[in-house]
């Protein structure tokens, strides 16, 4: 493990007379740039998918700008590649050569990093165990960050780290997808189809997140669910040279039970977020405090308020099928469910048999991918017993709940599918209901309680 200084010393030797093109100008590749203005003896270049404004160009004042199709071209001049996750180079048919330029913050973090780095990836409840991990440590009087997916670049601050510090890592496939480190201690919750567009199917999807424990050594420590069926076909394909861990919900019978994180996907992510904390030294104290106060993320089962009687839920974060019937199983007496978003062509079938099984009385059902989830209802048998109805804004969707969900029960808004226009992002989706639940509860004075 480095000192505190040699942390950064280390990263800077590492570059000392490259050429470095940083492909990607979102809050990575700036938060790069920013750090690397002060080295010497290095050549930073930047390309991008459109070019900076003037006001942007001051970001990287040190550094030539290059339109992304030459830089493409051109990219055996450059002796290292910092891509932001969001990059997307299979589109470009680059040569195995090419890719092995390839560097992410997060594979620099655990290279460098003079304090311990733990990563945390899964398809689903990565950003929460994360955060019950992250706040772990801090209760246990340590000194930690939370970066990566999380929201904040890997390398931000870097120069701040000291040895004390730990760093808890969240690690989408974006990141981990020419990642040729992995962390000491790796957290491996589960693993299903998503992103298939992005890395051209599953099988590519699931090396990608192997890589999280794909270059660990002996010593070091692989936390995974169990029964996990995509994890274990993944363990079979790349065998480990470290200690694995599995986990499963009998392993929680000693922890208490948290008032705030509903359902079976949260007790397994409580679950691998203490066995982390466990092998790093955390205090059980800690560990127990943490589970009882931490109260979630936004958007992901976010309990929005009481109005006439009806008790709605903001599930935005759940881009797949599996995520939203972690929800159902959750939120037992939901009668509507909010749906829809962005198309990838995943099957749908499994999904509406289930959801056919399930409580839910009301389907609200927005475009695209609501549209082809409708006549997926359609056709299985037996039928969905409730009412169907295709919505096309999310306030149309939100009107039609306070209509059709009766009093005492839950509206789901767990779409299912990533976010479509006029939305970026999950972010911005879960706000949106938010803002329209309370906006139509309030005008109607039907507020009970938040």
């Amino acid at each position: 493990m480095q000192s505190s200084s040699a942390g950064k010393e280390a990263l800077e030797e590492f570059f000392c007379g490259t050429t470095i093109l940083v492909w990607g100008l979102g809050r990575e590749g700036t938060s790069f740039l920013q750090l690397a203005s002060g080295w010497k003896d290095v050549s930073l270049v930047v390309t991008d998918r459109v070019e900076p404004d003037d006001a942007r160009r001051t970001l990287f004042s040190r550094a030539q700008w290059l339109p992304e199709p030459e830089a493409v071209e051109q990219l055996d001049r450059f002796d290292w590649v910092v891509k932001s996750p969001g990059v997307c180079v299979r589109k470009f048919g680059l040569s195995h050569e090419a890719c092995g330029k390839i560097l992410s913050q997060c594979e620099l973090l655990l290279r460098f990093s003079p304090g311990p780095v733990v990563g945390v990836t899964g398809t689903k409840g990565k950003s929460t165990t994360a955060a019950l991990l992250y706040q772990m440590i801090l209760r246990s009087g340590r000194s930690a960050r939370v970066v990566g997916n999380f929201g904040t670049p890997p390398l931000e601050g870097f120069e701040t780290l000291s040895i004390e510090t730990f760093v808890v890592c969240e690690l989408s496939s974006y990141q981990l997808e020419f990642m040729r480190a992995s962390p000491h201690v790796a957290v491996w919750l589960n693993l299903f189809p998503e992103h298939l567009d992005y890395h051209g199917g599953f099988q590519e999807y699931q090396k990608a997140k192997a890589r999280i424990a794909l270059f660990q050594k002996p010593g070091d420590y692989l936390i995974y669910h169990g029964s996990d069926a995509g994890i274990q076909e993944a363990l079979t394909r790349f065998p480990l040279s470290s200690q694995p861990i599995p986990f499963d919900l009998p392993d929680g019978r000693s922890l208490p039970e948290s008032p705030f994180l509903q359902g079976r996907h949260n007790r397994l992510n409580i679950i691998a977020a203490a066995r982390a904390a466990q092998l790093l030294g955390i205090e059980t104290s800690a560990i127990f405090a943490t589970i009882q106060d931490f109260q979630g993320l936004p958007h992901r089962l976010e309990r929005v308020g009481v109005f006439d009687g009806i008790t709605y839920y903001d599930d935005a974060i759940s881009t797949v099928p599996q995520a939203t019937l972690a929800a159902l199983e959750a939120i037992r007496d939901t009668a509507t469910l909010i749906l829809g978003g962005q198309d990838r062509g995943i099957p749908y079938e499994d999904f509406a048999r289930k959801l056919a099984r399930s409580s839910v009385s009301t389907l609200l059902l927005l475009p695209p991918s609501g549209l082809r989830l409708a006549k997926v209802l359609s056709l299985i048998d037996p039928p969905f017993p409730g009412n169907i109805l295709v919505v096309q804004t999310l306030e149309e969707a939100v009107e039609e709940a306070f209509r059709h969900t009766p009093k005492g029960k839950s509206c789901l808004f767990s779409p299912a599918a990533p976010s479509a226009p006029p939305f970026r992002n999950f972010e911005e989706r879960g706000e949106a209901f938010k803002h329209l639940v309370r906006a139509m509860g309030s005008s109607a004075n039907r507020l009970v309680g938040g």
